[in-house]
């Protein structure tokens, strides 16, 4: 990460595939959200593990190649 770059903090909840594989009547509560102003909830199904690897890879990419004064969508 870039120092002279601030960084805002959100929060990342990531439930286990096996639980979700085994319930019945889930509602689904648990959602990757990230908020840096309004921003539609999401929810994605999948590996915890692989989900991890991709939003730290696409914050990474963020902070390495956009320019300071851009803002990323």
């Amino acid at each position: 990460l870039d120092p002279a770059r601030s960084v805002q903090q959100g929060y990342l909840t990531i439930s286990d595939e096996w639980k979700l594989m085994n319930c019945t009547n889930c509602n689904f509560e648990r959602k990757l959200q990230f908020h840096a102003g309004k921003l539609p909830s999401v929810t994605l199904l999948g590996d915890g593990a692989r989900l991890r690897q991709v939003m730290t890879n696409i914050v990474g990419n963020i902070h390495r190649y956009t320019p300071v004064d851009s803002p990323v969508e």
